[in-house]
């Protein structure tokens, strides 16, 4: 265990008013910024920024450096690996951001993705309404053409599913083989691949892409004495193969069972996404046609 006890004088004993916490949590680090991370001398800083903060996610320890530029991350394997991460900007507020970041990353791209979808919707929408407003030829057809493509390609993808199921297998099959490697190779060791997999296994109840053997021999599996994925395990800790529950299936079965369960509302819903932008191109035609006739 290590001394929280620094010979600067700051006190990082687990203890909070009467209440004993965990060794090592948030306040700790709060603590040791405010108290010899800025007013301290270099000693003090040398000798406190060792060790900052564990995290309880796989008991990862993270060792920073004094000049807060580069650290060592230790499992209890004893494997390292170096990583880099941020300058503390005004200390507290920059670790915020550095623990939160592999989690909110994933969030952050959907985020992006769905700022980028709403553009493209207000410039549709900006094209149809001014173009009709304005009387203009030229943007109603530009509106016309687009919403033709999208209507194309979504009955394509339609057709291609239902009438070459093989096709669409052999492609499910490669999709398949991609997120196996995924999980053996980078499950558990780069943050955003992982958070992408726990977000959707919790969210699922299942387990791997084609099920908990996905995991066999993986990095996770070696490095965690060959333990699954917690989630795996519905009551059992360590989530081993004895432990693994009968109730947890692959995430692409579940998937499947999810759009069985649920098809209707999703056929509904693409029917009538469908007919929306037949009734646009019907309306946009028709102002077009109007317009040329005046």
């Amino acid at each position: 265990m290590f001394d929280y006890r620094t010979e600067g004088g700051c006190d990082f004993s687990p203890k909070v008013g009467n209440i004993r916490h965990s060794p090592i949590e948030l306040v700790y680090l709060l603590q040791l910024v405010h108290c010899c991370g800025r007013s301290g001398t270099q000693a003090q800083r040398s000798h406190s920024l060792r060790e900052i903060s564990k995290r309880k996610h796989r008991r990862r320890i993270y060792l920073i450096s004094p000049d807060r530029q580069h650290g060592m991350l230790f499992t209890p394997e004893n494997h390292d690996v170096p990583f880099q991460w941020r300058n503390i900007f005004g200390g507290c507020s920059d670790f915020g951001h550095w623990y939160l970041a592999p989690q909110l990353l994933q969030v952050v791209n959907v985020g992006y993705l769905c700022i980028a979808i709403g553009a493209f919707l207000v410039l549709m929408g900006f094209l149809g309404c001014y173009g009709a407003m304005k009387e203009s030829r030229c943007m109603l057809m530009i509106f016309f053409f687009i919403i033709l493509i999208i209507f194309v390609a979504e009955t394509a993808g339609a057709v291609v599913v239902l009438a070459f199921s093989s096709l669409s297998k052999v492609f499910i099959d490669f999709l398949g083989n991609i997120a196996v490697e995924n999980l053996q190779n980078d499950y558990g060791l780069k943050e955003e691949i992982t958070t992408v997999w726990n977000v959707t296994m919790k969210e699922f109840n299942c387990c791997g892409f084609n099920g908990y053997q996905d995991f066999n021999n993986s990095f996770y599996y070696r490095q965690h004495s060959h333990q699954y994925p917690d989630v795996c395990c519905l009551y059992f800790n360590p989530c081993t193969a004895r432990n693994i529950s009968s109730q947890v299936k692959g995430c692409f079965e579940t998937f499947e069972l999810f759009l069985n369960k649920n098809g209707k509302v999703v056929g509904g819903v693409a029917l009538g996404i469908c007919a929306l932008e037949i009734a646009a191109m019907i309306v946009s035609m028709a102002l077009y046609s109007m317009i040329g006739n005046k």
